[in-house]
Protein backbone atom coordinates (compact mmCIF):
# COMPACT_ATOMS: atom_id res chain seq x y z
CA UNK A 1 0.00 0.00 0.00
CA UNK A 2 1.32 3.93 -0.45
CA UNK A 3 2.40 5.71 2.52
CA UNK A 4 -0.54 7.16 4.26
CA UNK A 5 -0.61 11.12 4.22
CA UNK A 6 -0.51 12.18 7.85
CA UNK A 7 -3.50 14.62 8.77
CA UNK A 8 -4.68 16.78 11.70
CA UNK A 9 -8.17 16.61 10.98
CA UNK A 10 -10.69 14.57 9.36
CA UNK A 11 -11.59 17.33 7.15
CA UNK A 12 -8.52 17.32 5.89
CA UNK A 13 -9.24 13.38 4.52
CA UNK A 14 -10.35 14.70 1.13
CA UNK A 15 -11.53 11.29 -1.17
CA UNK A 16 -8.46 11.21 -3.70
CA UNK A 17 -8.23 8.07 -6.08
CA UNK A 18 -5.32 5.77 -4.43
CA UNK A 19 -4.81 7.98 -1.55
CA UNK A 20 -4.77 6.82 2.13
CA UNK A 21 -4.90 9.31 5.29
CA UNK A 22 -3.25 8.61 8.53
CA UNK A 23 -5.27 9.90 11.24
CA UNK A 24 -4.99 9.96 15.06
CA UNK A 25 -2.61 6.80 14.24
CA UNK A 26 -5.63 5.26 12.07
CA UNK A 27 -5.39 4.54 8.39
CA UNK A 28 -8.11 5.86 6.12
CA UNK A 29 -8.64 4.91 2.13
CA UNK A 30 -10.18 6.62 -0.50
CA UNK A 31 -13.33 4.97 -1.28
CA UNK A 32 -14.05 6.24 -5.34
CA UNK A 33 -17.54 5.41 -5.68
CA UNK A 34 -19.75 7.51 -8.47
CA UNK A 35 -21.81 8.29 -6.80
CA UNK A 36 -20.55 9.25 -3.21
CA UNK A 37 -16.47 9.45 -2.85
CA UNK A 38 -15.83 8.27 0.72
CA UNK A 39 -13.04 8.15 2.89
CA UNK A 40 -13.64 4.91 5.42
CA UNK A 41 -11.45 4.15 7.65
CA UNK A 42 -8.94 0.48 7.92
CA UNK A 43 -9.38 -1.91 10.88
CA UNK A 44 -6.43 -3.32 12.43
CA UNK A 45 -6.73 -6.94 12.61
CA UNK A 46 -3.55 -9.30 12.61
CA UNK A 47 -3.92 -9.65 8.91
CA UNK A 48 -4.66 -5.97 8.32
CA UNK A 49 -6.43 -6.61 5.53
CA UNK A 50 -10.43 -6.84 6.80
CA UNK A 51 -11.84 -2.98 6.55
CA UNK A 52 -14.13 -1.70 9.46
CA UNK A 53 -18.01 -2.68 9.05
CA UNK A 54 -20.15 0.17 9.31
CA UNK A 55 -22.94 1.58 7.21
CA UNK A 56 -23.22 4.38 4.97
CA UNK A 57 -25.11 6.13 7.39
CA UNK A 58 -22.96 5.37 10.82
CA UNK A 59 -20.05 5.86 8.89
CA UNK A 60 -21.22 9.40 8.28
CA UNK A 61 -22.16 10.20 11.39
CA UNK A 62 -19.61 8.99 13.50
CA UNK A 63 -17.15 10.55 10.84
CA UNK A 64 -18.28 13.08 8.50
CA UNK A 65 -20.34 14.77 11.08
CA UNK A 66 -18.84 14.18 14.62
CA UNK A 67 -15.49 14.33 14.34
CA UNK A 68 -15.24 16.15 11.14
CA UNK A 69 -16.77 19.08 13.65
CA UNK A 70 -15.20 18.38 16.45
CA UNK A 71 -11.91 16.42 16.49
CA UNK A 72 -8.75 18.16 17.45
CA UNK A 73 -5.14 17.56 17.13
CA UNK A 74 -4.03 14.34 18.99
CA UNK A 75 -7.98 13.66 20.20
CA UNK A 76 -10.25 11.76 17.90
CA UNK A 77 -14.36 11.93 19.02
CA UNK A 78 -14.90 8.15 17.80
CA UNK A 79 -14.68 4.59 19.15
CA UNK A 80 -13.24 5.93 22.14
CA UNK A 81 -13.15 2.87 24.86
CA UNK A 82 -14.06 3.01 28.51
CA UNK A 83 -13.93 -0.04 31.40
CA UNK A 84 -16.95 0.06 33.85
CA UNK A 85 -17.58 -2.67 36.26
CA UNK A 86 -14.36 -4.72 34.36
CA UNK A 87 -16.47 -4.67 31.51
CA UNK A 88 -15.21 -2.38 27.96
CA UNK A 89 -17.57 -0.45 26.00
CA UNK A 90 -16.74 1.63 22.92
CA UNK A 91 -18.20 4.57 22.42
CA UNK A 92 -19.22 4.93 18.86
CA UNK A 93 -18.70 9.06 19.43
CA UNK A 94 -17.30 10.85 22.32
CA UNK A 95 -17.83 14.64 21.90
CA UNK A 96 -16.11 16.01 25.51
CA UNK A 97 -18.43 14.91 28.25
CA UNK A 98 -21.49 13.78 25.90
CA UNK A 99 -21.27 9.64 24.09
CA UNK A 100 -23.26 9.12 21.31
CA UNK A 101 -24.33 5.70 19.92
CA UNK A 102 -25.44 5.46 16.28
CA UNK A 103 -27.87 2.04 15.65
CA UNK A 104 -28.65 1.38 11.81
CA UNK A 105 -30.73 -1.83 12.44
CA UNK A 106 -33.17 -3.38 14.60
CA UNK A 107 -30.66 -6.20 15.48
CA UNK A 108 -28.97 -4.85 18.64
CA UNK A 109 -31.00 -5.90 21.43
CA UNK A 110 -32.80 -4.03 24.30
CA UNK A 111 -30.64 -5.15 27.21
CA UNK A 112 -27.22 -4.57 25.11
CA UNK A 113 -28.37 -0.88 24.48
CA UNK A 114 -29.41 -0.29 27.93
CA UNK A 115 -26.33 -1.31 29.45
CA UNK A 116 -24.10 0.99 27.14
CA UNK A 117 -26.58 3.76 28.85
CA UNK A 118 -26.19 2.45 32.28
CA UNK A 119 -21.81 2.62 31.66
CA UNK A 120 -22.08 5.67 29.72
CA UNK A 121 -24.08 7.57 32.58
CA UNK A 122 -21.98 5.75 35.39
CA UNK A 123 -18.75 6.99 34.05
CA UNK A 124 -20.20 10.80 34.19
CA UNK A 125 -21.31 10.99 30.89
CA UNK A 126 -24.79 12.16 29.40
CA UNK A 127 -25.42 9.17 26.93
CA UNK A 128 -27.30 9.76 23.75
CA UNK A 129 -28.82 7.34 21.00
CA UNK A 130 -29.89 8.02 17.42
CA UNK A 131 -31.60 5.17 15.22
CA UNK A 132 -31.31 5.31 11.46
CA UNK A 133 -35.09 6.24 10.55
CA UNK A 134 -33.97 7.49 6.97
CA UNK A 135 -36.34 5.52 4.86
CA UNK A 136 -38.88 7.54 6.58
CA UNK A 137 -39.89 11.16 6.86
CA UNK A 138 -41.17 13.24 9.63
CA UNK A 139 -44.90 13.56 8.50
CA UNK A 140 -44.82 9.47 8.70
CA UNK A 141 -43.44 9.51 12.03
CA UNK A 142 -46.69 12.06 13.24
CA UNK A 143 -49.35 10.12 11.37
CA UNK A 144 -47.62 6.87 13.76
CA UNK A 145 -46.35 8.03 16.75
CA UNK A 146 -49.78 8.08 18.46
CA UNK A 147 -51.41 4.90 16.71
CA UNK A 148 -51.67 1.65 17.81
CA UNK A 149 -51.24 0.66 13.69
CA UNK A 150 -48.71 -2.17 13.56
CA UNK A 151 -46.47 -0.79 10.21
CA UNK A 152 -42.87 -1.12 9.73
CA UNK A 153 -41.73 2.25 11.02
CA UNK A 154 -44.15 0.94 14.66
CA UNK A 155 -42.48 -1.92 14.92
CA UNK A 156 -39.24 0.38 15.14
CA UNK A 157 -40.51 2.88 17.14
CA UNK A 158 -42.04 0.42 19.62
CA UNK A 159 -38.52 -1.27 20.49
CA UNK A 160 -36.75 2.11 21.10
CA UNK A 161 -39.57 3.49 22.82
CA UNK A 162 -38.91 1.08 25.80
CA UNK A 163 -34.78 1.80 26.04
CA UNK A 164 -33.22 3.30 28.66
CA UNK A 165 -32.15 6.08 26.85
CA UNK A 166 -35.75 6.88 25.98
CA UNK A 167 -37.00 6.94 29.12
CA UNK A 168 -34.31 9.34 30.37
CA UNK A 169 -35.13 11.98 27.21
CA UNK A 170 -32.05 10.76 25.52
CA UNK A 171 -33.39 9.11 22.47
CA UNK A 172 -33.05 10.68 18.82
CA UNK A 173 -34.09 9.35 15.46
CA UNK A 174 -33.10 10.48 12.61
CA UNK A 175 -35.64 10.95 9.71
CA UNK A 176 -35.25 11.99 5.96
CA UNK A 177 -35.68 15.50 6.65
CA UNK A 178 -35.03 16.01 10.48
CA UNK A 179 -34.22 14.94 13.31
CA UNK A 180 -36.52 13.60 16.48
CA UNK A 181 -35.99 13.76 19.78
CA UNK A 182 -38.30 12.07 22.24
CA UNK A 183 -39.60 13.25 25.25
CA UNK A 184 -41.87 11.80 27.38
CA UNK A 185 -42.09 15.20 30.19
CA UNK A 186 -44.20 17.16 27.00
CA UNK A 187 -47.27 16.83 25.99
CA UNK A 188 -46.74 15.66 22.39
CA UNK A 189 -44.21 13.61 23.44
CA UNK A 190 -41.55 14.80 20.91
CA UNK A 191 -39.62 17.39 19.64
CA UNK A 192 -38.64 18.24 15.98
CA UNK A 193 -34.91 19.58 15.74
CA UNK A 194 -32.51 20.46 13.21
CA UNK A 195 -29.53 18.18 11.59
CA UNK A 196 -27.96 20.83 12.04
CA UNK A 197 -29.07 21.88 15.33
CA UNK A 198 -27.96 18.52 16.82
CA UNK A 199 -24.33 18.70 15.13
CA UNK A 200 -23.41 21.94 15.78
CA UNK A 201 -25.64 22.68 19.33
CA UNK A 202 -24.64 19.78 20.63
CA UNK A 203 -23.90 21.33 23.96
CA UNK A 204 -26.54 23.69 24.46
CA UNK A 205 -29.14 20.60 23.73
CA UNK A 206 -29.79 19.68 27.07
CA UNK A 207 -30.18 23.44 27.99
CA UNK A 208 -32.76 23.97 25.00
CA UNK A 209 -34.97 20.47 26.47
CA UNK A 210 -35.18 22.35 29.89
CA UNK A 211 -36.50 25.35 28.09
CA UNK A 212 -38.96 23.85 25.73
CA UNK A 213 -40.29 21.95 28.89
CA UNK A 214 -40.61 24.77 30.48
CA UNK A 215 -42.43 26.22 27.46
CA UNK A 216 -44.75 23.41 26.89
CA UNK A 217 -45.87 22.79 30.41
CA UNK A 218 -46.59 26.98 30.67
CA UNK A 219 -48.53 26.44 27.48
CA UNK A 220 -50.49 23.29 29.36
CA UNK A 221 -51.02 25.70 32.07
CA UNK A 222 -52.55 28.47 30.13
CA UNK A 223 -54.70 26.36 28.26
CA UNK A 224 -56.24 24.55 31.64
CA UNK A 225 -56.95 27.91 32.61
CA UNK A 226 -58.64 29.00 29.93
CA UNK A 227 -60.53 25.88 30.01
CA UNK A 228 -61.48 26.93 33.65
CA UNK A 229 -62.55 30.46 32.42
CA UNK A 230 -64.61 29.34 29.43
CA UNK A 231 -66.18 26.65 31.28
CA UNK A 232 -67.19 29.12 34.19
CA UNK A 233 -68.70 31.36 31.49
CA UNK A 234 -70.84 28.78 29.87
CA UNK A 235 -71.59 27.36 33.88
CA UNK A 236 -72.50 31.26 34.10
CA UNK A 237 -74.95 31.19 30.87
CA UNK A 238 -76.35 27.92 31.53
CA UNK A 239 -76.91 29.20 35.04
CA UNK A 240 -78.58 32.64 33.46
CA UNK A 241 -80.53 30.81 31.28
CA UNK A 242 -82.09 28.25 34.37
CA UNK A 243 -83.00 31.54 36.22
CA UNK A 244 -85.09 32.92 33.69
CA UNK A 245 -86.32 29.19 33.16
CA UNK A 246 -86.87 29.51 36.75
CA UNK A 247 -88.26 32.65 37.85
CA UNK A 248 -91.44 31.69 35.86
CA UNK A 249 -91.66 27.68 37.10
CA UNK A 250 -91.17 29.41 40.73
CA UNK A 251 -94.58 31.21 40.39
CA UNK A 252 -96.30 28.40 38.00
CA UNK A 253 -95.29 24.79 39.29
CA UNK A 254 -97.82 23.12 42.22
CA UNK A 255 -94.10 22.11 43.60
CA UNK A 256 -93.24 25.29 44.73
CA UNK A 257 -96.10 26.26 46.72
CA UNK A 258 -94.44 25.83 50.07
CA UNK A 259 -91.34 27.88 48.97
CA UNK A 260 -93.67 30.53 47.50
CA UNK A 261 -95.41 30.24 50.96
CA UNK A 262 -92.16 30.51 52.82
CA UNK A 263 -90.89 33.93 50.81
CA UNK A 264 -94.14 35.15 51.30
CA UNK A 265 -94.86 34.49 55.08
CA UNK A 266 -93.78 37.42 57.32
CA UNK A 267 -92.35 35.22 59.63
CA UNK A 268 -89.81 33.25 57.26
CA UNK A 269 -89.30 35.46 54.79
CA UNK A 270 -86.46 37.75 56.33
CA UNK A 271 -84.83 34.54 56.50
CA UNK A 272 -85.00 33.91 52.87
CA UNK A 273 -84.53 36.49 51.48
CA UNK A 274 -81.19 36.79 51.38
CA UNK A 275 -81.49 33.68 48.75
CA UNK A 276 -84.20 35.39 46.44
CA UNK A 277 -82.24 35.17 43.31
CA UNK A 278 -80.97 31.58 43.74
CA UNK A 279 -81.86 28.46 41.51
CA UNK A 280 -83.61 25.95 43.72
CA UNK A 281 -84.14 22.47 42.04
CA UNK A 282 -87.27 20.20 44.17
CA UNK A 283 -87.38 16.98 45.85
CA UNK A 284 -89.82 14.99 47.55
CA UNK A 285 -90.52 11.95 49.91
CA UNK A 286 -93.18 10.52 52.68
CA UNK A 287 -93.40 8.07 55.28
CA UNK A 288 -96.04 6.70 57.70
CA UNK A 289 -95.47 6.58 61.06
CA UNK A 290 -97.62 6.00 64.42
CA UNK A 291 -101.11 6.91 62.13
CA UNK A 292 -99.26 9.83 60.60
CA UNK A 293 -98.45 10.62 57.24
CA UNK A 294 -95.18 12.48 56.78
CA UNK A 295 -94.63 14.58 53.56
CA UNK A 296 -90.83 16.14 53.06
CA UNK A 297 -90.73 18.86 50.84
CA UNK A 298 -86.94 19.93 50.12
CA UNK A 299 -86.27 23.47 47.77
CA UNK A 300 -82.08 22.66 47.73
CA UNK A 301 -80.31 26.10 46.03
CA UNK A 302 -77.81 24.82 42.97
CA UNK A 303 -76.04 28.19 43.60
CA UNK A 304 -75.21 27.83 47.57
CA UNK A 305 -75.70 25.15 50.26
CA UNK A 306 -79.24 26.42 51.47
CA UNK A 307 -81.79 24.55 51.28
CA UNK A 308 -85.72 24.75 52.76
CA UNK A 309 -87.04 21.35 54.41
CA UNK A 310 -91.13 21.54 54.58
CA UNK A 311 -92.53 18.69 56.29
CA UNK A 312 -96.13 18.02 56.35
CA UNK A 313 -97.46 15.81 59.05
CA UNK A 314 -101.57 14.62 58.68
CA UNK A 315 -103.25 11.98 60.95
CA UNK A 316 -104.69 9.18 59.02
CA UNK A 317 -107.97 8.67 59.01
CA UNK A 318 -109.42 5.59 58.60
CA UNK A 319 -112.80 3.95 57.76
CA UNK A 320 -114.11 1.56 56.08
CA UNK A 321 -117.25 1.77 53.89
CA UNK A 322 -119.44 -0.50 51.85
CA UNK A 323 -119.12 -1.40 47.98
CA UNK A 324 -120.49 -4.02 45.65
CA UNK A 325 -117.28 -5.81 46.05
CA UNK A 326 -118.13 -5.38 49.52
CA UNK A 327 -116.21 -3.92 52.67
CA UNK A 328 -113.29 -1.45 51.92
CA UNK A 329 -111.17 0.72 53.68
CA UNK A 330 -111.14 4.06 53.28
CA UNK A 331 -108.00 6.31 54.10
CA UNK A 332 -108.35 10.25 54.91
CA UNK A 333 -105.49 12.27 55.37
CA UNK A 334 -106.42 15.78 58.17
CA UNK A 335 -103.47 17.91 58.23
CA UNK A 336 -102.30 18.72 61.80
CA UNK A 337 -99.40 20.73 61.64
CA UNK A 338 -96.21 21.84 59.60
CA UNK A 339 -92.84 21.94 60.08
CA UNK A 340 -89.81 24.33 58.68
CA UNK A 341 -86.22 24.37 58.84
CA UNK A 342 -84.09 26.65 56.85
CA UNK A 343 -80.31 25.00 56.62
CA UNK A 344 -77.17 26.30 55.38
CA UNK A 345 -74.22 23.59 55.29
CA UNK A 346 -75.85 21.51 57.15
CA UNK A 347 -76.39 23.98 60.35
CA UNK A 348 -80.13 24.82 61.03
CA UNK A 349 -80.17 29.01 60.59
CA UNK A 350 -84.08 28.49 62.24
CA UNK A 351 -87.34 25.97 62.52
CA UNK A 352 -90.24 27.39 62.66
CA UNK A 353 -94.09 25.07 63.19
CA UNK A 354 -97.06 26.14 61.72
CA UNK A 355 -100.77 25.11 62.36
CA UNK A 356 -103.17 26.58 59.77
CA UNK A 357 -101.85 29.99 58.94
CA UNK A 358 -100.46 30.66 61.86
CA UNK A 359 -96.22 30.07 62.01
CA UNK A 360 -94.36 30.53 64.98
CA UNK A 361 -90.48 30.37 65.29
CA UNK A 362 -88.82 27.58 67.07
CA UNK A 363 -86.67 29.29 69.82
CA UNK A 364 -82.94 27.28 69.42
CA UNK A 365 -82.46 25.00 71.75
CA UNK A 366 -79.74 25.36 74.15
CA UNK A 367 -77.64 21.96 76.16
CA UNK A 368 -77.55 22.60 79.57
CA UNK A 369 -74.56 23.46 81.25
Amino acid sequence: MKEPIKVKYFRQCIPTKGVWYSLHEDIFISVMLRSKPHVRRKAIPPDNKRDNKLSDWHREWQYDKIENQYGEVGKKTYEEIIVVDNETHIIDSLVKNIAIEFQHTLSVSLDEMDSRYIAHKQHGYVPYLVINLTDFTFSEFASTFSTDEKTPLKTKLDKWTKSEYSKANKLFFDFQDCMVRLVRSIECGYLKIKETQFIEGLFNLENELVEKIKEDRERVRQREEQRIRDKKKADERALEKERERFYQEKFDNPDFKFYRFCFANPIIKPYVMPYNGEVFEYWADSETEFGYLEKYHRYNSKESNFEIQYKTVSKIIETEVQTYRGLRTKKEYKFDHAEIQLKERYKTIAKFKRIGNNVQLIPEEKLPF
